[in-house]
Parts: C-alpha cells; structure tokens; sequence
C-alpha cells in the first residue's frame, strides 16, 4: 500500500553513484513492463548473458498504544471503516493518490496475475466473493522535458477474518492480533506519458515501449506484500502495526556491471538502503492518519 509513494519516490531519490548508470531503464519502466513479466524475472533462472540486482525494503511499523474501549468498537472499526481505511493506506503519505476501485469485471480480469503475486509474496490468495477489490490507483505525475509521466499501479486489497470474527495472525512477528488484518498486494504498473505527440514517441522508443523480451533489453520487475492490524497490549490499550516489503528486481546485461565501480553486492546494498529511506519515509506519515481516524472515529 505504502508501496504507491514509495516506489515513485524511489525513482526521485539521490541514488548511490555505482546506480546512476542507466537509471532511467532502470527505475522508470515503460508502460508495457508489468507483473507478469515481473514475476516472470524473478523466477526464470538467469538468462546467459543477463544479471539480476536486487533492492529490498522489509519493515514493521507500529503506532503508540491508543486507548481501546472494547473489542467490539475494535472490530467494528475495522469492519465499518475498511473502505475507508483502505483508501488512507493507498493515498500515500501526501494523501494525493487517486484511489479507484475496480469494477466487478474489471478485477476479476486480474485474478490470475494477483494471485501469483501473492503466491511470491506470501500473501492470501483473493476471494472477490468475500468482497476483495482491485484498486487503480495514480500516483503523483512529474514532469519530463515537457511531457507529464503518469504512473498508474493496480493493487490488491484483501481482508482477513477469522471464523468468529477474530483474526489471529500466527506467521507476524511478535504479535498478539484480535482484528481483521488487510493485506496489499503489488499486481501490475504502467508510466503514461502524456503531452506532444511527438515527444511521447521519443519517450516510448526510449524506455522501450513495445519491445518484447528478447534477453538484451533492461527490465524491472517489483513485489510487494503490506499487512495492517492491530495489536491489543492490554485490556485497555491497542497499537496498530502495519509490516510492510518491498523488493525492486532489475535484469540486465551482464556486462553492464564492468561498468559499475562497485561490486554487485554493493550495489544492492547501497540500492536497499535507498529503499529502506523512502520506505520509512513513506509509512510513519500513514500510520499517524491511520492512529488519528482511530480516535476519530471511536471517541
């Protein structure tokens, strides 16, 4: 969820100088590189020729203890509030997402790819009968020697509650949880470009719009996994805990890291860092809306 900003202001970030080589392929994919050519980078042995860098971001974030009154204003809260609470998660830590939910027909076109993500990630496989939604969601554009970039993810929300109610998550770390969790899963993203004919043309042969893969182009591939719920420490008292990871995989030609001045693994090291920084950056900012609804909503 958390991912939405965090990705796009990847791409923004000052990047160790052993990243700078090519970093327009790298980290600003054309709109024809989606998740399925994702996954299937992530999990294809490496072509002859060809490399994978990794950049990886895993965190659990939680909030003060916040007062509970009951368990049942908790759960009606989460139940109540979950469309609501879903679109705090997606509108990013500036709130300026756009944030749509997917027809019927719409989402159930992306099933196939959702749910291999979610077998990647470790997520719960989405069930549209018990009200799982597929969200547009359209990130803040920036503009590029005259063109306006548009960046448009497709996102997974997913709910899970537990036979009377209560949801115990077992594989968290650290967690005693009496709530429904959502869980977000990265399914597919696109940059448009938008402005002079022209010029989207020059963008589009640039990032390698339309090229198939054909073992020698840059590719990126992206998965992410966040899960919210809470946390009760004591009759009186609840935190709420958001776990969020993220993983930026590229593939590219071998003999682009003679060109690196670092080794592979620093590269990765230095790119995970960069990840990790707009991760926390990105998350506490939602966590705190997120505390703040809370009181809202149940004083």
């Amino acid at each position: 969820a958390c991912f939405c900003s965090t990705s796009r202001a990847f791409i923004h970030q000052p990047l160790p100088w052993s990243l700078k080589i090519h970093s327009a392929r790298l980290f600003a994919s054309s709109s024809t590189v989606d998740s399925q050519n994702g996954i299937d980078i992530a999990s294809k042995k490496e072509k002859k020729g060809m490399t994978t860098l990794h950049f990886k971001g895993e965190k659990l974030f939680q909030t003060d203890p916040l007062p509970l009154e009951s368990m049942d204003v908790l759960q009606s809260f989460f139940e109540r509030e979950k469309d609501e609470i879903r679109s705090i998660l997606l509108s990013g830590s500036s709130g300026k997402n756009t944030v749509v939910a997917l027809s019927g027909k719409e989402g159930v076109k992306e099933k196939e790819a959702w749910s291999k993500q979610c077998r990647v990630v470790g997520g719960n496989l989405p069930s549209f009968e018990n009200g799982d939604v597929v969200y547009r969601v359209n990130a803040d554009g920036m503009n590029m020697g005259g063109l306006q970039i548009k960046n448009e993810m497709l996102i997974g929300a997913t709910t899970i509650i537990g036979n009377n109610g209560d949801d115990i998550n077992t594989s968290s770390i650290n967690t005693n949880s009496n709530s429904p969790e959502y869980q977000f899963v990265f399914i597919s993203d696109k940059r448009i470009a938008e402005g002079p004919r022209l010029l989207v043309w020059v963008f589009n042969k640039l990032m390698g719009a339309g090229k198939k893969d054909d073992g020698e182009d840059t590719e990126q591939a992206i998965t992410s996994l966040t899960r919210f719920y809470a946390n009760t420490i004591s009759k009186d008292e609840v935190i709420f805990t958001l776990e969020s990871s993220l993983d930026i995989a590229v593939k590219f030609p071998s003999f682009m890291l003679k060109i690196l001045p670092v080794s592979k693994e620093k590269a990765e090291e230095e790119g995970s860092a960069s990840v990790m920084k707009t991760l926390v950056k990105d998350t506490e900012p939602v966590l705190a809306k997120l505390s703040q609804f809370y009181l809202n909503s149940t004083s």
